[in-house]
């Protein structure tokens, strides 16, 4: 006689919605050395992966809506979030580098159920973050950052904001003034790092 074990189930689930398409060229991103093709994921075959899982879908706490590529790029980002929230998941999290992150986008996600985004921002000084995050412009991101916060918090909707510096020789001294500009803006009752 053989016996099957079942395979386990992990507690959290990243789902690539995005690949390969990108509003930002980064330094430490391996987009532009991917073969894969450029591609946003449609809802039919993100709605066939998540129902893949049956019942062992309720063994999954977290799903991290994540990719090499921009996920706000995924115009069907809110039917996913919505979908994974009519489902049962308890968390529903996207990075982002916050270029496509508007107001109506924010409103649309947090509508949705988004329990956290992380957003990356590598410096809080214009011509090192432009460095780093090239193709972007430092105001408009910490500008849609800002407002998405603003949004979050006159709406009291229960998603955190995680701010993050990937560090590297060209930052990493300014990590204690990053720490205290953010102290400032972020509400750590809701989860916020």
């Amino acid at each position: 006689h053989e016996t099957q074990t079942a395979m386990p189930i992990p507690d959290t689930i990243e789902l690539e919605i995005v690949k390969g398409l990108c509003s930002a060229d980064c330094p430490m991103c391996p987009i532009g050395e991917t073969r894969w093709d450029r591609d946003i994921m449609n809802q039919e075959t993100f709605t066939r992966i998540v129902d893949s899982f049956g019942s062992e879908l309720s063994q999954i706490r977290k799903f991290i809506l994540v990719g090499i590529g921009e996920s706000l790029l995924d115009r069907h980002l809110g039917s996913k979030i919505a979908y994974l929230k009519d489902k049962g998941i308890e968390l529903v999290a996207i990075p982002t580098n916050a270029s496509h992150l508007t107001d109506k986008v924010a409103t649309t996600i947090l509508e949705a159920g988004v329990d956290e985004i992380i957003i990356g921002i590598d410096s809080l000084q214009k011509d090192i973050y432009e460095d780093i995050r090239k193709d972007l412009v430092f105001e408009k991101i910490l500008a849609n950052t800002h407002q998405y916060i603003e949004i979050r918090n006159a709406g009291n909707y229960d998603s955190a904001v995680m701010i993050r510096m990937i560090t590297s020789d060209r930052n990493v001294a300014e990590w204690d003034d990053y720490v205290g500009y953010w102290t400032e803006y972020l509400d750590f009752s809701k989860g916020d790092m």
